[in-house]
């Protein structure tokens, strides 16, 4: 307990110094020119108090809305209207700010990938299982609204059946729909898979049957409330949170905070680390938005299997763990060709990264070749 509390009060003494330099930093950009030093110093102080920013270690800390609170009675202070301020909502500032520096990480685990093919005693040499995990990256982008979509649906119906149901005598029946839920949500299309139906079209369908069988009980008065809520809410909420959760976008590093830069689908490709060297390849067909073909990504895999490398690597790690304040004088020391090479890199959304034998280091000019010809 006194390790933690001594972790917790080094959080918020650092949180309260962070918050206090992007006070004054607004303040002398004359954003915030209406607060006086005092005002700042009294919620700059209770907002490190209650929710230290960041990662403190073997420490969970509830309550991010408070974080969001004392920002916004800045902005209240000042006469700006904190919905002004908040142009992707205030959850989204939360995470730029108070998580930050999680430690977060993204992983892929393959394990039942290779269950599946020792299951059916099914060997791939190493240009067909690239290709799969190629191809499995290029559909999730293109799916990725239908995914977060589904996930929407899921919280958000279940939360409104519960609201209109509140004060019902069988209210109880709801409270625990979304757990019951998510022992029955399907991961993979099962073998009742209609014709041409994708994994995201699969899973919305179960939830649906899902629904109708817990309603089953429901008054007609009810349902038509909950429907009604259904479509005012997602009309309002359901396109706003697509594009707050798109990983179509790139994050450009900033002193206090990243901005986040979208891309279009066309633009993406999946990140490909193969022999120390980086490659890109194209999710979409040339010209289109339909996902590349399977064949001609397989020819594309195998001619980075094949081919021999020919340039010397480039560790590339010390950029990882660079502060985010150190990049931009950085990048004014690097050469016009290292910077047109490293932005290629915004076409690869992180979470469609398919890293495979990346050993010591990655190479730059090989980067330079988009596998798109």
């Amino acid at each position: 307990m006194t390790d933690t509390k001594k972790l917790y009060q080094q959080a918020s003494m650092k949180t309260v110094s962070d918050l206090k330099k992007m006070a004054y930093s607004i303040i002398h950009t004359t954003a915030l020119s209406e607060l006086t030093l005092p005002e700042v110093e009294e919620v700059v102080e209770l907002v490190g108090r209650i929710v230290p920013a960041g990662n403190v270690p073997g420490t969970f800390f509830a309550g991010p809305a408070a974080v969001i609170w004392g920002y916004q009675n800045l902005l209240t202070l000042a006469g700006k209207n904190p919905e002004d301020a908040f142009p992707e909502g205030t959850w989204q500032f939360y995470v730029d700010y108070a998580l930050r520096e999680d430690t977060a990480r993204h992983v892929n685990e393959t394990h039942g990938f290779d269950a599946v093919l020792n299951e059916h005693d099914i060997e791939l040499n190493p240009v067909d299982r690239i290709t799969a995990w190629v191809m499995t990256a290029i559909h999730a982008l293109h799916r990725y609204d239908d995914l977060l979509e589904n996930e929407w649906r899921e919280r958000v119906y279940i939360h409104l059946l519960q609201v209109v149901t509140q004060h019902e005598p069988d209210a109880r029946r709801y409270v625990q729909l979304y757990r019951r839920w998510e022992r029955k949500r399907p991961y993979k299309r099962g073998d009742d898979v209609k014709s041409g139906e994708t994994y995201p079209v699969y899973r919305r369908r179960k939830f649906d049957e899902f629904l109708q069988k817990a309603i089953i009980y429901l008054s007609d008065d009810l349902n038509r409330k909950w429907h009604e809520s259904i479509e005012k809410t997602t009309q309002e909420a359901l396109p706003a949170y697509q594009k707050q959760m798109s990983i179509l976008a790139y994050l450009e590093p900033h002193t206090y905070q990243e901005n986040r830069i979208p891309i279009s689908l066309e633009e993406t490709c999946v990140g490909l680390i193969y022999r120390h060297e980086y490659y890109l390849i194209p999710t979409c067909q040339p010209h289109s938005h339909e996902p590349a073909d399977v064949t001609t990504i397989r020819n594309h895999v195998a001619s980075i299997v094949n081919a021999e490398s020919r340039s010397h690597a480039v560790n590339l790690t010390h950029v990882a763990r660079m502060k985010r304040t150190e990049w931009s004088r950085l990048r004014k020391k690097l050469s016009k060709d290292t910077i047109a090479t490293l932005d290629k890199l915004h076409h690869a959304p992180m979470p469609c990264m398919l890293i495979l034998r990346l050993m010591n280091g990655i190479s730059l000019k090989r980067l330079d070749m988009l596998v798109s010809k």
